[in-house]
């Protein structure tokens, strides 16, 4: 019974789990794009020998703290959109 009642949980909230992920991801990408489009070289050298601040978001580089908060609100924006996008229209 728990195993139907996880498998349908799961085919629910599929949808939901790929928009929060694609749109956070996405944010990290515009965001460490950003900074190495703009001349950061902190950004540059890490995301060209994979430094560990790329892939751990809460652990910005150092001096920067202000790159957690744009990435939540970004990702934020980012599935305000993609729900507003994909939403299903009532009839």
């Amino acid at each position: 019974m728990f195993a139907l009642l996880g498998a349908i949980a799961a085919m629910v909230l599929q949808r939901y789990v790929i928009i929060v992920a694609t749109a956070f991801g996405g944010a990290w990408t515009v965001i460490v794009g950003g900074l190495a489009m703009s001349g950061d070289h902190g950004a540059a050298r890490a995301a060209a020998t994979g430094d560990v601040w790329i892939l751990y978001p809460l652990t910005p580089a150092p001096g920067q703290r202000w790159v957690p908060f744009a990435w939540i609100v970004l990702g934020l924006v980012g599935t305000g959109v993609q729900l507003g996008i994909t939403a299903r229209k009532k009839r």
